[in-house]
């Protein structure tokens, strides 16, 4: 679309271009058949000069034919006088018709002014062989205006012969012989011969100049139709070549617009479509023009590009690489620190003391969420986090949500609201450990913003179209606001809307950030509108696949389990070999076995926990810590699997680790282990899972 829109604008700078070029062409075009139309009409104007010709030719035969003072004489020398000032009037109105055709008018001159000036004075001629005296004072005032007059006809010719020297040469030929006639005209007046004589020369100079006259109409004739015809063939030729130069320079450039397309859109599809990490660009391809040494630019870019990558790619796997081990060693002793706590907490304390261990575990558990923050933004980052798929119902986590929350609020003297237009039980398809997080976050900056009031939670289908849903999940507050110029800082890492609300309220920036990330990388997103002063709404956007299970077959099946394994459990318990390196970790796996119920062993390293798998039959279950020294959990399961003995091999272990990422877990399970527990060891899901190996173990013996 956006290539025809470039198309469209080139073809308007085209056109545009030709506009100048199209209106001369028009012009030229016009003011050619304006030519035409004018020399047609000189032509049709010279035939009508030859009526006029032969009227004047006619009314001077008769002059010379009748007697001078005859009635018949007086009249025709009336109408030789009214054509010979329509003639006058004539010539006039040819000079304009022929303006521009230089040659026609030189022809219209003697045709129209110098020829009939000529057969006037032959007509004043016989009017004075007519008289008594020839050879009075008008003969020689004649004689010298004829040879003026003559003169000017000869002295056209060489005009003439400029332009054509063809019809010069027949003009000056029927000139001469029009001039030999005269002459003997004027000898014969000069010789007072008879007035016979007279009259028969007066009758064959008419006769020759009406010849010569007549040739002269038909050479402005002749030349009117071949100047024509030199405009129609001009016109022709002119219009086909600048017809071709105009198809050729359109086609021209629209060629040069094509090719020039076709490589910009070859080097917009090489530099937008491919990984820049792969980006080759064979240069040569592209030509030698100015798309070259853009080809040639992007070329040298993307060579900079690939290493600014590798750099890149370099410094955040040292980065990731940092923060995992960071996370590592801070998750080790925060383990024994929140096990340490929940251990001192089930012991005897008196107030203040419980207080302290309270306070311990909250302090504890700020850090644990700020490592659990800061690991999962460095693995979106990195691109090694994802999404994953857990079948659960909407109506179900919203329940939850409350019952987390509703105390707090209640506390702080709060109002929260459940409102939502879905069915008791809707199940859908996502993500529900990122979801309840970002719900977790946007509850939490809720109450911690808002003193008085209420909050409202929420839940709406937008749309449905067959199994798929859209559907929002909505925190609405209606505490402090968020100013216009600081909205757009919210979704930053590790940023606030204001220093002095950090200090007031506490709080690192990382939830929000994080918020948002999780709804993108589930397809969706998450948006606020708020005011300063009137509250905020935060609302999370996705699209989630509808699955329709029986929940309640469901919840039958899981409890008839649950009943049949705690029938089996209750009074025999499996031995456990504790594989761990940290003495604290230890001690605290050891007390929670022990209040259990559970009989153990302990490995300092993966080679030891090797030896006492195989020496001690009596073992049923393994907690493995990863890291650990001369062999580690990793290296130490993959042996166990390999093992002779069959006890051995499948005996289940779970992996107790402080290595969080998800390809951490991944690469424990590949390791042959059963199931993955990061520390800090959360007791009571600790207790579950052994609890639920313990009974698959005695009702698989059983």
């Amino acid at each position: 679309m956006n290539s025809l829109k470039v198309f469209y604008k080139y073809l308007l700078v085209v056109v545009l271009m030709m506009l100048p070029i199209g209106s001369l062409l028009y012009r030229f075009i016009d003011e050619s058949f304006s030519e035409i139309a004018r020399l047609e009409r000189q032509s049709k104007e010279t035939k009508k000069l030859q009526t006029w010709i032969e009227a004047v030719d006619q009314d001077v035969q008769l002059l010379l034919k009748n007697n001078s003072n005859s009635d018949q004489y007086r009249s025709n020398y009336s109408n030789f006088k009214i054509n010979r000032m329509g003639l006058k009037e004539l010539h006039l109105s040819s000079n304009l018709i022929l303006e521009g055709n230089d040659t026609g008018l030189v022809l219209n001159h003697v045709a129209l002014n110098l020829v009939p000036d000529l057969i006037s004075f032959l007509v004043d001629l016989n009017f004075l062989n007519e008289s008594a005296s020839k050879k009075n004072t008008g003969y020689s005032d004649l004689k010298q205006n004829f040879l003026s007059t003559w003169s000017q006809v000869y002295a056209i010719a060489p005009r003439l012969s400029e332009r054509s020297p063809e019809l010069a040469k027949s003009f000056l030929a029927s000139a001469r012989e029009t001039q030999s006639v005269a002459e003997k005209l004027f000898l014969a007046f000069d010789k007072n011969s008879s007035r016979d004589e007279i009259k028969a020369l007066l009758s064959e100079t008419q006769k020759q100049l009406s010849f010569f006259w007549k040739s002269t109409i038909e050479s402005l004739q002749a030349e009117s139709v071949r100047k024509a015809q030199e405009a129609r063939n001009y016109l022709l030729t002119s219009s086909f070549i600048v017809g071709f130069l105009l198809f050729f320079s359109f086609g021209f450039t629209l060629n040069i617009f094509f090719d020039m397309s076709r490589r910009i859109k070859k080097l917009t599809f090489v530099t937008k479509n491919v990984d820049p990490k792969q980006l080759q660009i064979q240069t040569a391809q592209f030509g030698d023009d100015e798309i070259g040494d853009l080809a040639q630019s992007f070329e040298t870019m993307s060579i900079e590009l690939k290493e600014s990558f590798k750099k890149i790619l370099f410094a955040n796997e040292a980065k990731s690489s940092f923060v995992a081990v960071m996370s590592h060693e801070l998750r080790t002793p925060i383990n024994g620190i929140i096990g340490t706590t929940h251990l001192i907490s089930e012991t005897n304390l008196d107030e203040e003391q419980k207080l302290f261990v309270n306070t311990i575990k909250k302090s504890s558990d700020v850090l644990l969420s700020l490592i659990n923050n800061i690991l999962d933004i460095s693995k979106i980052e990195s691109g090694k986090m994802t999404t994953e798929q857990f079948s659960f119902d909407l109506s179900v986590l919203l329940k939850d949500i409350y019952d987390c929350f509703g105390f707090i609020a209640q506390q702080k003297n709060l109002k929260l609201v459940i409102d939502t237009n879905l069915s008791d039980s809707v199940l859908f398809k996502g993500d529900l450990h990122k979801i309840k997080q970002i719900m977790f976050n946007l509850i939490s900056n809720a109450l911690k913003f808002t003193a008085q009031g209420q909050i409202t939670i929420k839940a709406r289908i937008l749309e449905e179209t067959g199994s798929v849903c859209k559907i929002l999940l909505a925190v609405q507050d209606q505490g402090i606001g968020i100013a216009p110029e600081n909205i757009g800082k919210l979704f930053n890492d590790f940023a606030q809307t204001d220093s002095s609300m950090a200090r007031k309220y506490g709080g690192t920036g990382l939830g929000l950030s994080l918020s948002k990330k999780f709804a993108r990388l589930m397809g969706g997103d998450l948006f606020v509108k708020s005011e300063q002063g009137q509250g905020s709404e935060f609302w999370l956007e996705l699209t989630l696949e509808k699955n329709h299970v029986d929940t309640q077959a469901l919840h039958k099946v899981a409890t008839k389990e649950i009943l049949n394994l705690g029938s089996l459990e209750d009074d025999l318990k499996i031995k456990v070999l504790i594989a761990e390196d940290n003495d604290v970790n230890q001690m605290i796996i050891q007390k929670y076995l022990k209040k259990w119920g559970y009989s153990f062993v302990v490995a300092s390293n993966g080679l030891e926990a090797v030896q006492k798998i195989s020496e001690d039959s009596s073992i049923g279950l393994i907690l493995m810590d990863c890291q650990m020294p001369e062999m580690d959990g990793l290296e130490a399961t993959r042996k166990i699997r390999q093992s002779d003995e069959r006890r051995v091999q499948f005996v289940p272990i779970i992996a107790l680790t402080a290595n969080a990422l998800d390809e951490d877990k991944n690469n424990c399970l590949r390791a042959g282990m059963n199931s993955f527990i990061s520390k800090p060891i959360d007791p009571h899901l600790l207790k579950k899972e052994i609890d639920l190996y313990n009974s698959a173990t005695i009702k698989k013996s059983a």
